[in-house]
């Protein structure tokens, strides 16, 4: 799909074929951001841990039977119950060896486990294995699954089979479904490799103050710092680090003067202490727009561009999914 896809979702054209593509992408956004932390309840669960080496485990031996059984599975009655396994990586594994061990997609596992780039994969972080390739979405009965199917290249009734509850007969809205054999469309793989955002300064100014503790420059105590600080002088061009839509405009706190970019996928982008706001919420924004000018306003001791990323209203460091020139 082509990259203006990725924010005709916040389009309120009445053209039908963009009403129609802003359906299906709205899939896009769901995907990495739902993990089997939110389906799978796993503290309740009491699932088994594969135990090394895996070739003597006997569980092991089971679950690569059971995921080449789906793999291969000619029908969609056919399909396995779904279940999951721990798996702990050892200080050598990466997450493209571990989709080796259990033949499985790195889409898989990073959907599975809420992994949202590939530069944040923990070995150290015990992984959930599951019995089948492929991705958990959001069920939208606005959408169907029809739709949801086709975007996948997913049979629907073997997502009925896997997902549907006896006790209930049926999927709900707004619950977690898992596609079997499906893996990430083209946009949300270059996401997960972490190839979408840019600098929003677009290589101007010196990284000053990275994310996570540091020593507060007012209180002078640690304190967590939720993005990072580029110092550029007062009056330089803001972009937006993806394209998107703008859900913020204005002045909070400590902020100073704020913007702040949508993206989907649960996805946000801040950009803070600045002197000059160019957009107004709502607007569509893509790489090539200017959204603000650099500033000095808010909690602040000199001018500077504060710039966070969100995922899932939480903030993540920025420097796992965009390369700085200016540090």
């Amino acid at each position: 799909m082509k990259e203006s896809l990725l924010f005709i979702v916040f389009n309120k054209r009445k053209n039908l074929k963009y009403k129609k593509n802003a359906i299906l992408i709205f899939l896009f956004f769901t995907t990495l951001l739902i993990g089997t932390s939110i389906y799978v309840k796993s503290e309740s669960e009491n699932f088994k841990f594969f135990s090394d080496p895996l070739e003597q485990d006997y569980l092991y031996r089971e679950f690569l039977s059971e995921i080449s059984y789906n793999y291969n599975c000619k029908s969609s009655s056919g399909f396995l119950h779904l279940r999951f396994a721990y798996y702990k990586p050892n200080y050598y594994d990466d997450l493209y060896r571990i989709a080796n061990y259990f033949q499985l997609s790195v889409d898989t596992l990073a959907s599975v486990n809420n992994i949202f780039s590939q530069y944040i994969f923990d070995n150290s972080e015990t992984l959930i294995i599951p019995n089948c390739e492929g991705i958990f979405v959001e069920y939208d009965k606005k959408i169907g699954l029809d739709n949801i199917a086709k975007l996948y290249s997913v049979n629907k009734d073997a997502i009925l089979k896997i997902n549907i509850k006896e006790s209930e007969g049926r999927i709900n809205d707004g619950e977690k479904i898992f596609l079997p054999l499906a893996h990430f469309t083209k946009q949300e793989k270059i996401l997960f490799l972490g190839s979408l955002f840019r600098d929003p300064l677009r290589g101007k100014g010196i990284l000053t103050s990275s994310f996570g503790q540091r020593i507060d420059p007012f209180t002078h105590k640690p304190t967590f710092h939720g993005g990072i600080d580029i110092a550029v002088k007062v009056g330089t061009q803001v972009y937006p680090a993806m394209p998107g839509k703008v859900s913020f405009t204005g002045y909070k706190g400590d902020y100073g003067y704020l913007v702040v970019v949508d993206h989907g996928y649960g996805y946000q982008t801040l950009y803070g202490h600045l002197s000059e706001i160019k957009v107004k919420t709502g607007t569509i924004v893509s790489y090539d727009d200017i959204i603000a000018l650099s500033g000095n306003t808010g909690r602040t001791t000199g001018p500077h561009l504060h710039f966070e990323i969100k995922f899932e209203k939480q903030r993540v460091n920025p420097m796992d999914l965009l390369f700085l020139s200016n540090q």
